[in-house]
């Protein structure tokens, strides 16, 4: 069975490859969908995909049994990292919504 969350046919093509800028040379860096990060090819640092990014490339993760076999134990790690920490950003917003009134 073919991952329907990883289906290249089912992507945006503007979600399948895209730039985003070295942190050290502002030089545009391409990743593409898989990738949690790539090295510069002007500089040579390391550039890590943002979190936004990963939570959206890789939101099958949140409900597919099999999310940690399919990405790999850095991926799935960091991908649940990431969406702990957005949770708890957004129930901390929530209380102090339901304070105020």
């Amino acid at each position: 069975m073919k991952c329907p969350g990883q289906d290249l046919g089912r992507k945006n093509p503007a979600d399948i490859a895209y730039n985003l800028p070295c942190y050290s040379c502002g030089n545009p860096v391409e990743f593409f969908f898989d990738d949690l990060h790539r090295m510069c090819p002007n500089c040579n640092a390391r550039v890590e995909k943002d979190d936004e990014r990963l939570l959206k490339d890789y939101g099958c993760a949140a409900w597919c049994k099999e999310a940690e076999k399919c990405l790999g134990a850095e991926r799935y790690a960091r991908f649940k990292e990431i969406s702990k920490s957005k949770e708890t950003k957004k129930e901390g917003c929530l209380e102090d919504c339901v304070k105020k009134d």
